[in-house]
């Protein structure tokens, strides 16, 4: 479903975008990001779908996972940390939405992506 979005919808969704981008673990619904950024639910949701392919979950659930990919890499922090730091509650939700995204589980990704010096 296409609507219309002007200039102002697309700067409001970009804001939404940044709230998203900037608190990896809130939690908040699409109805209190909305009432941040001045909208409606409705232009929320199916606005930001439109404009950045994704829902607002769905974006903010790649940005979580993204920068769980770094801290794989770049710490030695547990699983079960990082899971918190990035905005999951369970650890176990976490590995599973990993192992959905990327195709492997946390701790395979941290042992294929560390860089091996020699």
């Amino acid at each position: 479903m296409l609507i219309q979005l002007n200039d102002d919808d697309r700067r409001k969704l970009n804001d939404a975008k940044t709230i998203l981008e900037k608190d990896l673990k809130s939690h908040i619904t699409n109805q209190e990001l909305a009432q941040k950024v001045g909208t409606n639910e409705f232009k929320l949701k199916h606005g930001f779908k439109q404009l950045f392919n994704m829902t607002p979950f769905q974006f903010l659930t790649n940005v979580r996972l993204d920068k769980a990919k770094a801290m794989l890499e770049f710490t030695d922090y547990p699983i079960k940390k990082i899971a918190v730091e990035v905005g999951f509650r369970q650890s176990a939700n976490f590995t599973k939405r990993f192992k959905k995204s990327i195709g492997c589980s946390p701790l395979k990704w941290r042992s294929m992506s560390k860089r091996k010096i020699v």
